[in-house]
């Protein structure tokens, strides 16, 4: 119970404290800077995994013979000038 005392008059202390807005705006930006930093890491893994998936499958059509290695190719490179172009998108 001590504790809690203790800890909620430390909490008074800070809130009161001319630097609490301040230090309240550098924890809340540290804290959005970190959970950006992680979405975008995950989001990059899930689009690596993706056309990883997409070239072991279109490589399978080729070995199979049911796809042109050429359409293959095409396909593959169909994406590459748009939204996947390093400065665009949501962690450049």
């Amino acid at each position: 119970m001590l504790l809690l005392a203790e800890l909620n008059q430390v909490i008074h202390d800070v809130v009161r404290s001319p630097f609490s807005i301040p230090l309240a705006a550098i924890i809340f930006g540290c804290v959005g800077w970190m959970v950006r930093s992680i979405s975008c890491a995950v989001s990059r893994v899930f689009v690596a995994r993706g056309k990883e998936q997409t070239k072991r499958e279109l490589a399978a059509y080729v070995a199979e013979g049911t796809l042109d290695p050429d359409k293959a190719a095409a396909i593959l490179d169909a994406g590459r000038p748009g939204a996947d172009v390093k400065g665009e998108g949501c962690c450049t």
